[in-house]
C-alpha cells in the first residue's frame, strides 16, 4: 500500500515550485542512503541548500508584502509579530475567570466524561480501588457517566479531591544491571481509573490555558504536549546542529539528567508558581493544593502490601496532570541560562553551545553548565543534576589537533 504525508495549514510562502523541489530532495536523499553513491549525495546537498535559500527568500517576500498591506499600527505589528515569533512571548496573564467573575474549570457535561470512558484502555492495571478500567468501559460503559459526572462537578465547586483518589499502588519493574540492587528499579504509581478521569478533565483546561491559548511555557519544552514528540525534537536538534557544522561552525552538547526528578518537586514552590506565574487563583488553586496534599502510597511486592505511607512532595510521573505540573514546575529553566541554547523533555535537558573554534564552544558549554546547577535555578527549584546519567560531545567535520576543556558538571548537595 502506498503511503503520503497528510500536512495540514502549509506554510503560505511555501510555492508549489518550493514544493516539487522538496519532493524531489526526498527522493534524492533516500537515494543516497540507499546507493551510498558520492555523486547522488552532492546532488542532494546541493539541492538542499538551493531550496533553504529559496525558502528563506519566499518568507521574506511573503513578509515584506505583508508589511505594504498594512494601514493600521496594530495590523503592523501583528506581521511583526508573525515574522519573528514574539507572538510567541510568555507574559503570565490573570486568573481563569468568566466575565461575571465565576471560575472557569471544567466542562464536566455528561458527554465529556463519557468520552472519557469509552476511550479508557482497557489494559492498563487496577488502581487501589480495585475498579479495573476494563468493567469501567466494557460492563458500565456509558451508565457510569451521569454519577462520576455528579462526583467530578461536585470536586471543583467544593476545591476538595477525594481522599481515596489521592492514594496510589506502587509496584516495581527491573531497568537494568543487579537484579538485587535496589536502584536499578523503577517504581511505577499505580491510580484509581476515575481518578485519572477527574484529573484528565481538569487536566484538558490547563493545557488549553497555558499551553495553547495563552502560550505560557517555553517552546523549549517538548514534553506532554500536542504536536511535539520526542523523534520531532530529535529532528529539529540534529537538523540545527548539520546546518551549522556544515557552514564551518563547531557544537558543543550536554546531555542531562536529574535525579529522581519527579518525586522532587516541591509543592510549596509550585503551588506559588501556578499562582503568580500562571495566573491560578482561589477555587482553580484551592483544587490543585487539595490535589497534591494528603497522598499516601503503598507497595505492592510478590504479592504483599505495605502499610500507608504519607507523600509530602512530588507528583506521580504516571498520572495524567502530574506531568503538566512538572512542565510548569520547570518552565523557567530555559531562561536561567544564558550562555547556550536549552531544549527539554521532561526531565531529560539538552544544552548545546555553537562557535567558531574548540576553545570557545568548551568555555560557553561549561558555563551553561555552572549556570544549570549551581546558581539560582537548582536552588530554587530542588531539582539536582545527575552525573551519572549526563553526557558532553563535541560535533564538527575536522579532526582534533590539541587537547580541549574538560566538561565539568558541579554538583552540591
Amino acid at each position: 500500500m502506498k503511503q503520503g504525508k497528510v500536512r495540514s495549514q502549509p506554510l503560505p510562502w511555501i510555492t508549489n515550485d518550493i514544493r516539487q523541489k522538496m519532493n524531489k530532495r526526498l527522493k534524492l536523499y533516500k537515494e543516497a542512503v540507499n546507493t551510498n553513491d558520492n555523486e547522488k549525495w552532492r546532488e542532494y546537498k546541493y539541492l538542499r541548500n538551493k531550496i533553504t535559500a529559496a525558502v528563506r527568500r519566499a518568507k521574506a517576500d511573503f513578509f515584506r508584502s505583508k508589511v505594504n498591506e498594512v494601514k493600521t499600527s496594530s495590523a503592523y505589528w501583528n506581521v511583526v509579530k508573525d515574522a519573528t515569533n514574539l507572538s510567541k512571548s510568555h507574559t503570565p496573564i490573570g486568573p481563569l475567570k468568566r466575565e461575571d467573575g465565576s471560575l472557569v474549570v471544567i466542562d464536566s457535561q455528561e458527554r465529556t466524561v463519557k468520552s472519557k470512558i469509552l476511550n479508557l484502555k482497557t489494559n492498563e492495571a487496577t488502581g487501589p480501588d480495585e475498579v479495573a478500567p476494563r468493567l469501567l468501559r466494557l460492563l458500565l460503559g456509558e451508565t457510569a457517566a451521569p454519577p462520576l459526572t455528579s462526583l467530578i462537578t461536585s470536586s471543583f465547586k467544593t476545591g476538595v479531591v477525594p481522599l481515596q483518589w489521592k492514594t496510589a499502588k506502587l509496584t516495581t519493574i527491573h531497568k537494568k544491571d543487579d537484579a538485587t540492587d535496589r536502584g536499578n528499579y523503577r517504581a511505577l504509581s499505580i491510580l484509581s481509573v476515575p481518578s485519572k478521569i477527574l484529573e484528565s478533565c481538569f487536566n484538558d483546561v490547563i493545557v488549553d490555558h497555558v499551553l495553547n491559548s495563552n502560550r505560557l511555557v517555553t517552546d523549549n519544552q517538548w514534553a506532554y504536549r500536542k504536536g511535539y514528540s520526542t523523534e520531532l525534537l530529535l529532528v529539529h536538534l540534529t537538523e540545527t546542529w548539520r546546518h551549522s557544522i556544515g557552514t564551518g561552525y563547531v557544537v558543543g552538547v550536554a546531555f542531562m539528567d536529574f535525579k529522581k526528578a519527579f518525586d522532587c518537586v516541591d509543592h510549596g514552590i509550585l503551588r506559588n508558581r501556578l499562582r503568580c506565574q500562571f495566573g491560578m487563583r482561589d477555587s482553580l488553586l484551592n483544587w490543585l493544593t487539595s490535589y497534591l496534599t494528603s497522598r499516601s502510597q503503598y507497595t505492592v511486592l510478590n504479592g504483599q502490601r505495605s502499610s500507608l505511607c504519607s507523600v509530602s512532595s512530588g507528583v506521580r510521573q504516571r498520572s495524567v496532570l502530574g506531568p503538566t505540573l512538572f512542565t510548569l514546575y520547570t518552565s523557567d529553566l530555559v531562561a536561567s541560562i544564558q550562555s547556550g541554547s536549552v531544549y527539554m523533555y521532561a526531565d531529560d535537558t539538552t544544552v548545546y553551545c555553537i562557535g567558531k573554534t574548540i576553545d570557545e564552544v568548551s568555555a560557553a558549554l561549561n558555563q551553561s553548565l555552572k549556570e544549570l546547577p549551581v546558581y539560582a535555578w537548582r536552588a530554587k527549584n530542588r531539582l539536582t543534576p545527575h552525573p551519572k546519567k549526563s553526557e558532553c560531545m563535541l560535533i564538527y567535520s575536522g579532526s582534533f589537533t590539541a587537547l580541549c576543556y574538560p566538561c565539568t558538571l558541579e554538583v552540591t548537595t
